[in-house]
């Protein structure tokens, strides 16, 4: 009995697959009104010190934080996400980081209490978190993880009892939360010496850009640039018109992982209440997901649910489900999508989130486009598309990457999916020539690329934005186009518009289209900017600010020019100044762009949330982002 004490001490397999450990080190957000980074802290806090802060204890959580390692470098997000900064995350993730803690720590629980890994334990996801974490991550999140093997002792005793281990069951039920508590710090610092002894053994080593993606740029074969060169030479298809209106239907499949998959629920519900068909989710559960009534609770009444268990085959047995469910006349369309990075080390990285903000921009999100090319002849209509055989090898040789893309429904028909891994993600192109797929954005990336920060950052992102100027039309306006449309709709008819920051004038074009007038001022405005009453000049200098005040009053001020935190601050308090309903900011969103090229908006727009009535519209894809505060 002694010896199985011991085991249970220092093993504490309470990190059983279906713990809170995701919501706990992974629910991120950017500041203390939920658990996620804290700030003022500089770290993670889970959700128990979270409740613990929110009942007034600080002052013992700041000496809890005071102690710690400096912490790991964090990247806050506007949705419920924050990841380390990306070039961690590949080298751990994706390019085989040798401190492996979860591996470790796994090894040990499956050694000292014969729990193997599919048999009672599923603690794989977080296994794959904690590596890609690394040793200093892990030690940063040391109360995260050691809550969280604390935390579900009634897990670990069904685990134990499924396994034959009854004594060590029946202890688990007997022993104190604090004796289970040391026990599990004790094991993860074993855990981090082992994954430090095996990273000295084996040091990293960056895999080549042909397996799974890497820091080193990826380009495509000879095979795969032939395959694109083919496709893109095509001539076009024959056009096939809709004959009435087109009726947009939504498909999508989930796999809710506990704070990993919420940040979907907005975009879909909104997605759900601009089609005019039926929005269908297949929605499969395990022991690490919300249930199916918590799924209904955040999606809107629109949607129909159907559910089942999750496996191996992911969302090939939803998608079969929907090709029974749709109906598949001349002018039905589906829009198809999934819950994408919801598992650990996709939560956590930056760059398949940029990769997914774009696919819902460029796809979910772009119906008038999509029911164009439809009825141009283009069978199916997606993102991302990559060419050649590996690792899906569609007959076609060509598939979106991301699983996202939009199709007339009468082409779907209940043609097979494959069984296997990423078998609704090759049927497009198991099933329809690349020439009669039409890819919006993004034609041919290398492989893997949604995981390489490197390969999202700058240049995905760059086109990203280019993609919406095109999108928008008219002068240059650097602004997604449905953050720019949420904007117009906030303004009053024949609003007066003051703009601080005008380059080549597309905002102020915009809102003439819309029937509003507007004077600018811009230090250096570009050669094609058309602009009636233009003010050059700096906006902080008085005789600027004077010319500005006379040509008053204005409804709203739009803030777009000095990015730095003093420069737009400055131009925050001069707006202040000027008695208007609204005053605007461009650029409000904490993105890779921003950080990486000096933009600090969001540190004021933090500090104005926290004193003045704000709206905004972030969609992401790594820049963006408009905030309106109501005066």
């Amino acid at each position: 009995m002694r010896q199985a004490s011991e085991k249970l001490l220092h093993s504490n397999l309470h990190w059983i697959h279906g713990n809170d450990m995701t919501t706990q080190a992974a629910t991120l957000a950017c500041s203390c009104s939920q658990p996620g980074f804290c700030a003022r802290r500089g770290c993670v806090i889970s959700g128990l010190h979270f409740r613990k802060c929110q009942a007034g204890h600080v002052e013992s959580l700041d000496n809890l934080y005071a102690n710690r390692v400096a912490p790991v470098p964090m990247v806050r997000h506007d949705g419920p996400v924050l990841s380390r900064t990306d070039a961690a995350v590949v080298a751990s993730v994706v390019c085989g980081n040798q401190e492996r803690v979860g591996t470790a720590l796994k090894a040990r629980i499956e050694r000292l209490a014969s729990v193997k890994s599919g048999k009672g334990c599923g603690c794989k996801s977080l296994a794959a978190q904690m590596d890609g974490w690394g040793i200093t991550g892990c030690e940063q999140r040391r109360d995260e993880i050691v809550t969280a093997l604390v935390s579900n002792r009634d897990i670990l005793t069904d685990a134990l009892r499924s396994n034959g281990n009854w004594i060590q069951a029946a202890v688990a039920d007997m022993l104190p939360e604090a004796a289970l508590h040391a026990g599990a710090d004790w094991l993860l610092t074993s855990a981090i010496a082992d994954a430090t002894t095996q990273a000295q053994r084996k040091p990293a080593k960056i895999k080549s850009t042909h397996s799974t993606g890497g820091l080193i740029e990826m380009r495509l074969t000879a095979k795969q640039q032939q395959l694109r060169d083919n496709a893109q030479s095509a001539e076009p298809p024959i056009p096939d018109p809709f004959t009435d209106t087109p009726v947009i239907h939504f498909g999508a499949h989930l796999w809710p992982v506990r704070g990993n998959w919420e940040w979907h629920a907005e975009r879909w519900n909104e997605i759900a209440a601009s089609v005019n068909g039926r929005c269908l989710v297949g929605v499969v559960t395990d022991v690490t997901t919300a249930t199916l009534d918590e799924a209904r609770k955040l999606l809107s009444d629109k949607f129909e649910f159907f559910h089942d268990q999750n496996t191996k085959q992911g969302e090939n047995p939803t998608f079969r489900r929907l090709q029974t469910m749709l109906p598949q006349g001349q002018n039905d369309v589906l829009l198809y999508c999934h819950g994408k990075g919801v598992r650990g080390h996709t939560h956590a990285s930056e760059s398949v989130r940029l990769w997914t903000e774009m696919m819902y921009e460029s796809v979910m999100h772009n119906t008038t486009r999509i029911v164009d090319k439809l009825a141009a002849g283009y069978r199916c209509f997606g993102a991302f598309r990559s060419f050649g055989e590996m690792p899906l090898n569609p007959v076609n040789h060509w598939h979106y990457s991301g699983t996202f893309f939009a199709m007339r429904s009468k082409h779907i028909g209940m043609k097979a999916v494959k069984i296997g891994y990423g078998g609704v993600e090759a049927w497009p192109g198991d099933h329809i020539q690349a020439s009669d797929a039409w890819c919006e954005f993004y034609d041919a990336p290398g492989f893997k690329f949604g995981y390489d920060i490197k390969s999202m950052y700058p240049k995905i992102v760059d086109a990203q934005m280019q993609w919406e100027v095109d999108r928008i039309g008219g002068p240059r306006c650097e602004q997604h186009k449905r953050e720019l449309d949420w904007f117009l709709s906030k303004l009053s008819a024949s609003s007066h518009v003051l703009v601080i920051g005008s380059r080549n004038g597309g905002l102020e074009y915009q809102l003439q289209q819309h029937g509003h007038s507007a004077v600018s001022i811009d230090i250096a405005p570009q050669p094609d900017n058309a602009v009636a009453h233009m003010i050059v000049g700096s906006s902080t200098d008085p005789e600027v600010q004077r010319k500005a005040r006379d040509a008053g009053p204005y409804d709203v001020v739009f803030i777009d020019g000095d990015h730095s935190y003093d420069g737009v601050k400055a131009d925050w308090e001069f707006a202040l100044t000027l008695q208007t309903r609204l005053i605007a900011f461009h650029d409000i969103a904490d993105a890779i762009k921003h950080r990486n090229e000096g933009c600090h908006v969001d540190r004021l727009w933090s500090e104005i949330k926290a004193t003045h009535r704000t709206d905004e519209k972030c969609v992401g894809c790594g820049w963006g982002g408009i905030g309106i505060v109501y005066l």
